[in-house]
């Protein structure tokens, strides 16, 4: 027994020095050992995760300012795969028509971020103009991929009821456009019956010819010689066009007991004729590159909207506000929002009709414009621009439109353009104003000071300057052998008194 213990012991003891050789060997000390070895300091990166609000931040600030193509860049791979980036922009662009969405705006509620998942929740409003504030609070899921984060999309991130692609329908009831008037009251725009005029080639009765083309122009504001004209080289049996004249107007001048008078019945916005048509300009049916921003104000797209001239500037009045209902998918059960017409305002402009009207028949279609204006208020009493042009050929409803329209357009006197508000012209006599000022400034000239004005000025050393009637005297001596002008000059009236008054 005690011999067992003696080797149970050796063994034990064999093993304790094995345990300690291999201790010293992989670097422990032993008493009376020297270090000689350490190991190397361990080296730790830390790797963030990525931030989903941040993803999502990015995401919302594109909407913001509808960029669609950063926003699709940011969708999971299998949302991309599910839509393209031309219906992904479409379904929003849609749904911010339909809802006349002015601005957006958002803030992120909460969020929580998992290993390879997150989930947020945001708050949006869409300004609308039709609908006032449309909120909603929406959930959205993100994934990571590749390192980043990215968007899980459906229809429900625009709003939660267009999940699984429903969309939004709007349903308008336009209201009335608003009339315009003129200072006193009479209309010069206004929704009412008309005539479009016309003669057929030919048949007027020869006697009467010259009485139907004054009627004509009394009745249309077109000049006899222009009617004349087109009836003339018209070949027989072929329509001739002359212009618009209210159903009541035409009714009352017995136009329609001319031989040869042709009248096609219309309803219109119509514009009285004669009447300021450049001041008051026209409207066009809302184009296809404007209609998404026409709806964004409020419009159903079908209207036909201010073009030129007051229709234009006075826009905001004459539309008003349509009523609308916002659907989903268009189903009555679905309604979102509603909102209540704004009946359209109507404009009095400080133009005079009559006077307008004497004023235009004083150009007699020479080109050129006249502006009258009240002194002490600077309201405009008429505005003349001459080639003069027919504003009611813009409604196709008018049977005149399909025959004069492109003719007016391409007419190379540039009858639309608006000499009195867009041509550029020297000064002329105005600019008297301002030398005759200087002159007074000078002390040279008194208010009582006398110039004799000869048709040739060379008070200027080496330099002659010449009145602006000189080339027609000159052509006058030549034809008659006298000079009358230059003797008609130096009479009395070719003295210039600088009118201190002026000033």
């Amino acid at each position: 027994m005690r011999f067992q213990m003696k080797i149970t012991r050796w063994i034990t003891l064999t093993l304790v020095l094995f345990g300690l050789a291999a201790c010293t060997g992989a670097g422990m000390l032993l008493p009376g050992s020297t270090k000689t070895s350490s190991l190397p300091t361990a080296q730790v990166t830390v790797i963030p995760a990525p931030d989903a609000n941040s993803a999502l931040t990015t995401f919302l600030d594109a909407q913001l300012v509808e960029n669609y193509t950063s926003m699709y860049a940011l969708l999971s791979q299998a949302s991309q795969a599910a839509i393209s980036q031309a219906d992904f922009a479409s379904r929003y662009t849609n749904a911010l028509n339909s809802m006349s969405a002015s601005s957006t705006a958002y803030n992120i509620l909460s969020s929580l971020t998992n290993p390879q998942s997150a989930q947020a929740v945001f708050h949006i409003v869409y300004h609308t103009v039709l609908f006032g504030d449309i909120a909603r609070d929406i959930n959205v899921n993100l994934v990571l991929e590749s390192g980043g984060w990215k968007i899980q999309w459906d229809d429900g991130l625009i709003l939660p009821e267009l999940a699984g692609g429903k969309h939004l329908d709007a349903a308008h009831v336009v209201p009335a456009r608003g009339d315009i008037y003129d200072s006193n009251g009479n209309a010069i725009v206004t929704q009412m019956d008309a005539d479009a005029i016309g003669l057929v080639a030919g048949d007027a009765t020869s006697d009467k010819e010259s009485a139907l083309i004054n009627a004509l122009f009394r009745l249309t504001g077109i000049r006899p010689d222009t009617i004349r004209s087109a009836y003339e080289n018209t070949p027989s049996g072929d329509y001739v066009p002359v212009g618009e004249a209210s159903a009541d107007a035409a009714n009352k001048s017995g136009i329609a007991n001319y031989s040869g008078v042709t009248l096609t019945p219309y309803t219109s916005r119509f514009y009285i004729p004669n009447t300021a048509p450049h001041a008051v300009g026209y409207t066009l049916y809302i184009s296809k590159d404007d209609l998404a921003k026409y709806k964004r104000l409020g419009y159903n797209g079908s209207e036909r909207v201010g073009f030129e001239g007051i229709e234009k500037w006075g826009e905001n009045y004459l539309h008003g506000q349509d009523a609308a209902s916002l659907y989903v998918d268009g189903a009555p059960g679905t309604l979102l929002a509603k909102a209540d017409a704004k009946p359209a305002d109507s404009i009095y402009m400080t133009i005079d009709k009559d006077f307008q009207q004497k004023v235009q028949d004083a150009m007699d279609g020479m080109p050129g414009a006249i502006v009258v204006m009240e002194v002490k208020t600077g309201r405009v009493l008429a505005m003349v621009s001459s080639p003069s042009y027919d504003p009611n050929l813009y409604d196709g409803n008018n049977f005149n439109n399909r025959w004069s329209l492109v003719p007016m357009l391409n007419d190379p006197n540039q009858p639309t353009f608006n000499r009195a508000t867009q041509g550029q012209y020297p000064l002329g006599s105005v600019f008297k104003i301002i030398t005759m000022a200087t002159a007074l400034e000078s002390g040279v000239f008194t208010k009582d000071s006398t110039l004799d004005c000869q048709y040739t000025d060379t008070e200027v050393p080496g330099v002659t300057l010449y009145d602006w009637t000189y080339e027609d005297c000159q052509l006058e001596k030549a034809a008659n052998g006298t000079n009358t002008c230059t003797a008609a000059k130096s009479q009395p009236s070719g003295m210039l008194t600088l009118p201190m008054g002026l000033m």
